[in-house]
């Protein structure tokens, strides 16, 4: 989860600070503390508009399309039989200058050896302070292959 820092001073001398998951609000010539929220997140996510996994003869071709991201630094491709417990496969780094962007980017990643029968595959993708967050699951099925 990301978090961004935002600070707001309104003409009534009211101030309110978001930083870190916590949020605070004052007011006055002081600045006395009316209210604390703690654990407060705002997440600024990477948005991921589409991943689809392509059968090709050399393998399968995973394709993802991001419409917006931000402190992103990379993402890892990881793959399961079941579905369930998932295996490091390789990573792309991110094409956003500096992790930020504001457009379409498109990213592809090719699995040279799928597992016969079925394939899961997911994406974790990484912020730039190490932080992290899983992908939807694509399924793709590889007919096995008789001696």
């Amino acid at each position: 989860m990301k978090y961004l820092t935002i600070s707001l001073l309104f003409l009534c001398g009211a101030s309110a600070t978001a930083q870190d998951g916590t949020l605070e609000a004052a007011v006055g010539p002081g600045r006395n503390r009316i209210a604390r929220i703690n654990n407060a997140t705002f997440p600024l996510p990477v948005t991921l508009a589409d991943l689809t996994v392509e059968k090709r003869h050399s393998g399968n071709l995973l394709k993802w399309t991001t419409t917006s991201e931000f402190n992103n630094s990379l993402f890892k491709v990881e793959k399961s039989s079941d579905g369930r417990e998932f295996q490091y496969l390789g990573e792309v780094p991110s094409r956003a200058f500096n992790g930020i962007s504001s457009g379409i980017l498109y990213y592809t990643f090719e699995d040279p050896d799928p597992l016969p029968g079925p394939n899961y595959y997911r994406l974790v993708q990484y912020d730039l302070d190490g932080r992290f967050q899983y992908s939807l699951i694509r399924p793709s099925l590889r007919e096995p292959v008789n001696p």
